[in-house]
């Protein structure tokens, strides 16, 4: 919304994207991790299933934030609809509340923190995955330090990536 307004020149942001004004080249693709209490059960199986994530509660992120959405897709893809005890509008506080015990949660790969008490799990496949790319309204004139941002992050993330 903030670059179809103007309002901002380019945009780092989670696909898709429903905008016929937006011009975007996907950087790079990145796992979502299961976040677990520190000694969850789940935490001692080799392969977790739909079937063992069904019984737990889910915190996700609030409904207006892409990864909530690509949360509850992600567990109608595995089978079962989530039981959502929680959203958070913040990542770190998802986090807390998982170290809390009241539920368990996905968290992109960037977001892994270093608290003791929660772990990060790899699902099994087909990962949950997100796409980030770099966007920018292809009906605004990019002023030369804008087009030069562009170039730069794309140059050092998304190299040949289409």
């Amino acid at each position: 919304r903030a670059l179809e307004a103007n309002e901002v020149d380019l945009a780092l942001v989670s696909l898709p994207i429903e905008s016929a004004r937006v011009e975007m080249r996907p950087l790079f693709c990145e796992e979502l991790l299961l976040v677990l209490p520190k000694r969850h059960p789940l935490l001692r199986k080799r392969v977790v299933t739909g079937a063992d994530l069904e019984p737990e509660k889910f915190i996700f992120m609030a409904d207006t934030h892409c990864l909530g959405t690509q949360s509850l897709q992600f567990c109608y893809a595995k089978g079962f609809t989530p039981q959502i005890s929680c959203h958070s509008a913040q990542m770190e506080t998802v986090q807390a509340l998982v170290a809390a015990g009241v539920g368990i949660s996905l968290a992109p790969a960037m977001a892994r923190g270093s608290s003791a008490r929660v772990s990060y799990r790899s699902l099994g496949k087909p990962k949950p995955t997100r796409t980030i790319a770099l966007v920018w309204n292809k009906r605004r004139h990019l002023s030369c330090a804008a087009m030069e941002l562009r170039d730069f992050i794309w140059n050092a993330v998304g190299r040949g990536q289409k």
